[in-house]
Order: C-alpha cells, then sequence, then structure tokens
C-alpha cells in the first residue's frame, strides 16, 4: 500500500543552550482511505474489490437500473468512484454532461524529475519551467491509468487534442472496461497525457462523458444502453445540498428517483420535458426569457432567442456577454 506522505522541511538550526525543538511530522491519510470511509460507499454496497473483479464476474447481472454515489469537495465538485481495466484500477470521476469524451488522466502523462537547491537567502520557491513544463503539473497527486496493467486493455492509438486558448488537453484514444456502481462496460476514451495545472487543485482523475454523440465513438451512456440489461436512455442527478451531510448525491442510470422531485402546489410531482438541440453534443434547450426583479423593477436580460445548457460540471448559473452589457446600464442590479 503506498501511503501519500505531506511534509514540510524545515532547517534552523538553533543555538540557545542546551535546549532542543522536536517538530512531529504527521502522516496524512490517503484519498483512498479517505473515500473507504465514506458513507456512501458501503450504503450501496461498493468496494474496492468489487472494482477489481474482472468482467465475467459480474456480466449476468440483470438489473435495468443502476444508483451511482457521489462524494463531494469543497461544495463544488462531485465526483464518484469507478474502476478501469482488468484488475481494475480506481479512479475519481465527474460525470459531466458538457462532455461527450470520456477521458482519464495517463500514466504517460510525465512528471519530470526537479534539481532543486534549499536556499536559505530565499522566501520564493520558484521553478525553471523548462525542468517542470507547466502542462504536466496537472496530473501531480493523481492515480493514473496505466493500460500495462490491465488484461481487457484494447490499443487504438489515435490522437486527441482539445485546445482552446490556455484549456489544452492532449492525449490519446484508448479502450477498455469501466467498472461504475454495478455497471460494467467496454468504453473507448482518452489517456490524456497533458493537462491544465489547475488540474492540480482538483479531486478527480478524469471524466465519464454524459454528452450526446459528436464523433464515431459512443458516448458513455450509449454504450450503457447496448451493452448492459438498463433500456431506458434516462440518467438522472441528484446533488446533495445539506452541507453538513457527507453524502455528495447520486447518479441513476435508467431511472428517476421521484423523491428528490421538487414539489410545490403549482407543480405536484410533476417533471416539466423541454426538447434538446438535437445538432448539438451538449444539452441545450431553448428559454423564454431571463430576466431579474431588483426593486420592484424588472431588468430582462434574455428574451425570445434564449438558449440555455445543463451542465453537471458547475455548481453556478453563468450568464454570457449580454448580462454583463445589461449590468452595466442598469446601476439597481449592481446594488
Amino acid at each position: 500500500m503506498r501511503y501519500l506522505f505531506v511534509l514540510s522541511w524545515l532547517l534552523f538550526l538553533f543555538c540557545i543552550g542546551n535546549t532542543k525543538i522536536v517538530l512531529d511530522l504527521f502522516r496524512q491519510e490517503t484519498p483512498r482511505q479517505s473515500i473507504l470511509k465514506s458513507p456512501n460507499i458501503p450504503e450501496h454496497g461498493i468496494w474496492i474489490d468489487w472494482l477489481k473483479e474482472s468482467y465475467e464476474k459480474k456480466k449476468n447481472y440483470t438489473r435495468t437500473n443502476d444508483t451511482i454515489p457521489l462524494l463531494r469537495f469543497l461544495d463544488t465538485e462531485f465526483y464518484a468512484l469507478i474502476g478501469i481495466g482488468s484488475p481494475g484500477k480506481p479512479m475519481k470521476v465527474i460525470f459531466d454532461t458538457a462532455w461527450s469524451t470520456t477521458w482519464m488522466m495517463s500514466n504517460d502523462c510525465p512528471i519530470k524529475p526537479m534539481k532543486v537547491i534549499f536556499d536559505t537567502a530565499w522566501s520564493t520557491t520558484w521553478m525553471m519551467s523548462n525542468d517542470c513544463p507547466i502542462k504536466t503539473v496537472g496530473c501531480w497527486f493523481h492515480n493514473k491509468y496505466d493500460h500495462k496493467h490491465s488484461s481487457k486493455y484494447v490499443k487504438d492509438g489515435r490522437p486527441y487534442n482539445n485546445n482552446e486558448g490556455t484549456y489544452n488537453l492532449t492525449g490519446y484514444y484508448s479502450r477498455d472496461e469501466l467498472k461504475i456502481a454495478h455497471t460494467v462496460i467496454n468504453q473507448t476514451f482518452v489517456e490524456m497525457t497533458s493537462v491544465p495545472y489547475w488540474y492540480i487543485f482538483t479531486k478527480a482523475d478524469g471524466v465519464v462523458g454524459l454528452g450526446l454523440p459528436q464523433n464515431d465513438i459512443n458516448p458513455f451512456l450509449q454504450n450503457v444502453l447496448n451493452q448492459t440489461n438498463i433500456t431506458k436512455p434516462i440518467f438522472s442527478i441528484y446533488l446533495n445540498r445539506d452541507k453538513s451531510s457527507k453524502k455528495g448525491g447520486s447518479i441513476i442510470l435508467g431511472a428517476i428517483d421521484k423523491k428528490h422531485i421538487h414539489v410545490t402546489n403549482k407543480v405536484p410531482d410533476k417533471i416539466t420535458y423541454v426538447p434538446i438541440n438535437s445538432a448539438s453534443a451538449l444539452w441545450e434547450f431553448s428559454i423564454d426569457r431571463i430576466f431579474f426583479e431588483i426593486n420592484r423593477k424588472i431588468i430582462t436580460i434574455c428574451e425570445n432567442d434564449c438558449t440555455g445548457l445543463a451542465d453537471t460540471s458547475t455548481n453556478s448559473v453563468n450568464l454570457q456577454d449580454i448580462f454583463r452589457n445589461q449590468s452595466q446600464d442598469n446601476h439597481n442590479l449592481r446594488e
């Protein structure tokens, strides 16, 4: 078992008679240990050993829906524990409706050794970028998929590059088993060899894309419908807003848990269905109107031609530049 040590090296020498200073070192709990202590895992009967089992032991699994427990990090990141490969490698992933592509951080994401000087004349720590490329920092402290250790790995090799300004992800396609809750499928995904630096601050080791098809590669939900007994093309997401609870929420494949439906006098146990833009790979839909009421004044942000996007990777409601332009014209809105 590997342990993650967080060590702060303090190099001080105090010559105060025979006084001796002793600094205790503490070992930090690993992410794997933290996850195993989560109430979500035993509550749903999901254990690391199960994720590591081979597909043959689970292929007779016959239930027509499945529940994936979510873990919460800083009320901003909701992720689940899955297994990838055979035997299964535990990975923490975000289920993201803004992605059609499923991807995992690859063992090929380089972490180059750094040569440093411990200098008492410096109060700032710095690194030369040639020795530590910023594009590799995002892979630090994450679980990584190593296809060399999986008996079910199938080589694909096609390159992948998602470059939008400073947002750059690079890798190549592979195929292997995904073990998610009680569901096992074969999935083509991207092994990311380069991710943005800010991924170092996230818990997730990858993304399971819940978006719609955009190329010749079947997204996750399509493979679930094709390869399992789950036949209803439905997934539902519940995010727990109770900050005192350790339960982050859940994702249900093939069903809806009605106990999470918001019920009011006007909408008693009813779901409103809206059509999506079938030309997009995202869950886009039309919005009739967006407005604010400030001090009894109605401020319209968008009307008639508004498009919304359901994005499970953020906990914020975001508006585009039209909101910024409107807010500059309405001082009451800023107040």
